[in-house]
């Protein structure tokens, strides 16, 4: 069983802090940037894509700048070699959510 630890063994926090600095409201362009970015480093990104290939959709929907106030759920059944893209749309975006209330409440 693989450790939760081992993406950020492989991918360095410039590689995370570029896509952050790309992103944009246009989900089609930050697709574009993190695309990029993965093919760039390849190497480091390839553990995680091959255990879920549409990871960058997942990050681009993430970084689009868009304000929900509900998480939505996805099959927990499934692997994530099986994710649509909209259970991509729905991971990226419930993170979103996730991160911003978490930083609202670290903030108070």
């Amino acid at each position: 069983m693989p450790t939760p630890l081992l993406f950020y063994d492989n991918v360095s926090y410039l590689m995370v802090e570029e896509m952050y600095e790309k992103r944009s409201n246009d989900f089609y362009r930050n697709v574009e940037s993190v695309q990029r970015i993965m093919e760039r480093y390849e190497s480091s990104f390839s553990l995680i894509v091959n255990r879920c290939p549409l990871f960058g959709t997942i990050i681009a929907h993430f970084l689009t700048f868009s304000f929900g106030f509900r998480s939505q759920s996805v099959d927990w059944t499934k692997e994530m070699k099986e994710w649509t893209e909209e259970d991509c749309r729905r991971i990226g975006k419930s993170l979103a959510i996730t991160l911003r209330m978490a930083e609202v409440s670290f903030a108070m």
